[in-house]
């Protein structure tokens, strides 16, 4: 069976007519498109303005915000203040000390971006100093090497100007186990005849449980006698 069929000359005509005039048809689409969405969100704006033109929505509006106490909801989920613990001194001799001061953030979803502190000796205030401490972060505060013509009677830390930002509780906190920390003395040995100082030395263990590498780690080292 012979399955050809003549192209007839209307069919021509008119695949003619639908290539040449293809852009045309396009914008059409996209015209009638865009005046459908336009309708769309015309009826949705009417159907807004209704819904708050009605009576009953100012009611259910003050009942809405009449039952939830925004007073209390914000200071429930205020950040807890900084905390600082007792500041002590160490006396290095000739009227030099220094100053050391315990700081924690509380808060396991606010990161103190910047705070000042200053310490205050014997009712003086010393110069103000900037840091910052992130979720949950304990930091040492120091003051190397401070001269005072008068004994330290009285050691005081002053913290201020916190400056808060929330952080999501997904973010992987630095966390390290520190353990088996010893202080030795400095002291003197005899080698070959000859007498060698060897000086104060510390020495810990520290295993980082964080998600995170580290190349170079800063420590800091307080010293307590007593």
């Amino acid at each position: 069976m012979d399955v050809y069929q003549p192209i007839k000359q209307k069919e021509i005509e008119r695949a003619y007519f639908f290539l040449t005039h293809k852009n045309l048809f396009k914008k059409i689409a996209y015209a009638l498109a865009i005046f459908i969405i336009v309708v769309i969100y015309i009826f949705l704006i009417i159907g807004i303005i209704g819904v708050v033109r009605n009576p009953n929505f100012d009611n259910m509006a003050a009942q809405i915000n009449s039952s939830i106490n925004w007073a209390a909801y914000h200071s429930a989920r205020a950040p807890e203040p900084l905390f600082s613990g007792a500041s002590k001194f160490l006396s290095l001799g000739e009227n030099r000390y220094n100053l050391v001061s315990f700081v924690e953030n509380p808060n396991t979803n606010w990161a103190a971006g910047s705070f000042k502190y200053k310490f205050i000796v014997n009712g003086q205030e010393l110069e103000t100093k900037e840091t910052f401490l992130n979720p949950g972060e304990k930091r040492l505060l120091l003051r190397m090497s401070y001269e005072s013509s008068q004994p330290i009677n009285d050691l005081k830390m002053n913290l201020g100007d916190v400056s808060w930002y929330r952080v999501d509780n997904d973010i992987p906190q630095i966390a390290w186990d520190i353990r088996e920390a010893s202080y030795f003395p400095s002291r003197t040995i005899t080698e070959e005849g000859k007498d060698l100082k060897i000086n104060p030395l510390v020495t810990w263990q520290a295993q980082n449980l964080s998600l995170y590498d580290f190349w170079e780690v800063d420590w800091q080292i307080a010293l307590f006698d007593g």
